[in-house]
């Protein structure tokens, strides 16, 4: 193993994890969303 690979290995796994984190938030966020329209939230 090169240093150099290692660093982008764990970047590239890092951004990975983070897009899908990102994704996972959008996602419940907007279910709150909907369920405020719908009077369930105050």
């Amino acid at each position: 193993y090169r240093t150099k690979d290692v660093h982008e290995f764990i970047r590239t796994r890092f951004a990975d994890v983070e897009e899908r984190a990102a994704k996972r938030k959008e996602k419940e966020a907007r279910k709150e969303e909907r369920r405020r329209k719908r009077g369930l939230f105050p």
